[in-house]
């Protein structure tokens, strides 16, 4: 005889469990019952099992430090979040230029096969340039013979 897995207790309480519950939430919860607990009718009981007024104050301490730190974190992540928007406005003007200057330079070397094959020109441009400093490619040029680095300040 097979028992209907979705009216015993068991079932409701494992799908309790899986409901997503935010930090915010647990911080109500936990100053709630510390809070309660120093109630006079509570912490007799409490007491019997070793929760001293003293310890509760403890982990009601806790739980400010918590928040504390929780709304701080929330306030970097903001911060984080804008840094990040402002750098992706800034590398998609940066393409326009990159593309633009690309462009120029695909003109300036069209007679040029060695340094159109070393700048890959032909080759189709990437959605977005690589940020400065992660890439460094010596040219030469046939006509000039002289060096140039494609990014000012390379690491060598």
């Amino acid at each position: 005889m097979e028992e209907n897995s979705q009216n015993t207790p068991r079932a409701k309480k494992k799908t309790a469990r899986l409901t997503y519950v935010n930090i915010d939430e647990w911080i109500a919860r936990f100053r709630l019952a510390f809070t309660n607990g120093k109630l006079p009718e509570i912490l007799s009981v409490m007491q019997t099992v070793g929760y001293t007024e003293e310890r509760l104050d403890g982990y009601l301490e806790q739980t400010n430090e918590l928040e504390t730190k929780n709304q701080r974190q929330k306030k970097e992540y903001s911060e984080q979040y804008a840094e990040t928007d402002s750098f992706e406005t800034l590398r998609v003007e940066l393409s326009k230029q990159f593309r633009k200057h690309r462009a120029l330079v695909k003109i300036l070397f069209k007679g040029d096969v060695g340094a159109t094959t070393l700048l890959r020109l032909n080759d189709e441009p990437t959605p977005l340039p690589m940020p400065l400093g992660y890439s460094c490619l010596p040219i030469f040029t046939r006509k000039s013979k002289t060096i140039l680095n494609c990014l000012p300040k390379c690491k060598r």
